[in-house]
């Protein structure tokens, strides 16, 4: 349960990394300074990502949502047993 639990975590710390790397290669010409200011985590400045971009921004927003809930619960039951 113990390599569950941490191969969960690094696998979505990993793919959070991608993830964030794939994204900074979408701002659009012009709007790389708002992308490294940016702290928002739910939507980007409007205008700022290309389309894949902008989908790229959801995923990892989804990806870091639901892959922190998952190591949560893998955790808890981990505790529990």
């Amino acid at each position: 349960m113990t390599a569950l639990v941490w191969g969960w975590a690094a696998a979505w710390v990993l793919g959070r990394l991608w993830l964030e790397w794939q994204v900074d290669r979408h701002w659009l010409p012009g709007t790389e300074k708002v992308g490294e200011d940016w702290t928002r985590w739910s939507r980007p400045p409007l205008n700022a990502l290309a389309p894949a971009g902008e989908r790229l921004w959801r995923l990892r927003y989804q990806v870091t949502l639901w892959g922190f809930v998952g190591w949560v619960v893998l955790a808890g039951i981990w505790f529990i047993l």
